[in-house]
């Protein structure tokens, strides 16, 4: 309090030396209060957040810095995750553990289904997503991209409502004990590159199933009652949406009235290492080989070494 006061008397003191008046410096003191408390609050605020980035597993184990907001993020994610489906007091699943066999090679399983699996609370937050989105929409495989947004916001603006009808759909249908999954298809959004702002999307087949406890949540049986204990509707809850997204398989236009008057050629589709990604029937009658055959081999097994160098030329021409 002394220093305080001698500090307020220095200030008038200055303040009459430079000809100001009686009432500047007291509003200058009272400023110079509110800044030193504003800083105090930052500072404060700061502290928290650095103490939830070294307890949340998420952003502890990130190879980048983060900001705030995605720190504040992913700690309500974890917050989310743990006390819903990982929590066995809320979360107890009909489905039998894997068998160790499997569990030991899941990465190995995860790389070759062929899509990846995202689980979602009842409004759309992301709680977790497979390791493997980053090869079908680039995502990062640390997850964070992902986790605690909504997963409306990665589609097609106007196929946002139509997703969230479907899930609205298979939510009522468990309500009724009928867990048939749902099946639809959209374009999800891809992470854009670091040298392009453009925004791209790929056409996902979607696979809608909810989960939930033995005993269904409460929060989808009496939603008003639920409302006024809790402010925001996932919070607690039992059940989740578990999502499981492929890429469409290419069917390409082909002109078959083109292909009747050529009988001896076929029509393929090739990747850009040269893989046999879509093969027609013709190519059966024409090589002998099957369309589900030569699917994912590359082409140039099928030519000679000594035409490689050609085959290779014409395709970067």
């Amino acid at each position: 309090m002394d220093s305080e006061k001698s500090g307020s008397r220095a200030i008038k003191k200055k303040y009459r030396s430079e000809g100001g008046k009686p009432s500047e410096p007291k509003t200058l003191a009272v400023r110079l209060l509110k800044n030193k408390a504003e800083k105090q609050r930052r500072d404060r605020l700061n502290g928290y957040i650095t103490e939830l980035s070294n307890i949340v597993p998420m952003v502890k184990n990130s190879s980048k810095p983060m900001d705030k907001v995605s720190v504040l993020r992913l700690a309500a994610a974890h917050m989310r995750l743990n006390y819903s489906c990982l929590n066995p007091k809320y979360f107890n699943s009909n489905i039998p553990a894997l068998p160790a066999a499997i569990q030991s090679n899941l990465e190995k399983v995860e790389k070759n289904i062929g899509g990846f699996i995202i689980v979602t609370t009842l409004s759309g937050i992301v709680l977790f997503c497979s390791r493997c989105i980053k090869d079908f929409v680039g995502f990062q495989s640390q997850l964070i991209d992902l986790i605690g947004q909504c997963i409306y916001n990665y589609v097609k603006a106007n196929e946002q409502s139509f997703l969230k009808k479907k899930v609205d759909s298979a939510i009522a249908r468990c309500k009724k004990e009928n867990f048939k999954s749902k099946v639809v298809k959209l374009h999800m959004q891809q992470r854009p590159s670091s040298r392009s702002t453009e925004v791209r999307h790929r056409k996902m087949l979607f696979k809608l199933s909810v989960h939930c406890n033995n005993s269904f949540d409460e929060s989808l049986t009496k939603p008003m009652e639920n409302l006024r204990k809790v402010k925001h509707r996932d919070f607690g809850a039992a059940s989740v949406v578990l999502m499981f997204v492929e890429p469409m398989k290419i069917e390409p236009k082909i002109n078959r009235a083109y292909l009747l008057s050529h009988q001896e050629i076929y029509f393929t589709i090739h990747g850009l290492q040269g893989q046999i990604m879509y093969a027609d029937q013709r190519i059966a009658t024409i090589t002998g080989y099957m369309p589900q055959d030569v699917q994912g081999i590359s082409a140039y097994q099928y030519i000679l070494d000594t035409d490689v160098p050609m085959a290779l030329f014409a395709q970067k021409a």
